[in-house]
């Protein structure tokens, strides 16, 4: 989980640091990007943004769902006595 945030915000601090001029998806600028991106950190920056996002909910999600049927096993138990 700790690695999926890590890679996500590197992402960002690539872009940040090489400024938002060199690494752009369009023509315009913005985070937009097209089929025929021919800027290779575009892509780079894109792909560690939306995968490791994804990967970190996911990881929320599965670390939630263990919390609460953790949580409700020992709820059970107190109400047994």
């Amino acid at each position: 989980m700790f690695c999926c945030s890590a890679l996500y915000a590197s992402a960002y601090v690539v872009r940040a640091v090489t400024g938002s001029d060199v690494i752009t998806c369009s023509s315009r600028g913005g985070h937009v990007v097209r089929s025929d991106v021919h800027n290779v950190w575009c892509v780079v920056v894109a792909v560690l943004t939306y995968y490791f996002s994804v990967a970190g909910a996911i990881w929320w999600a599965v670390l939630t769902i263990s919390w609460y049927l953790a949580a409700a096993r020992k709820v059970k138990r107190i109400m047994a006595f």
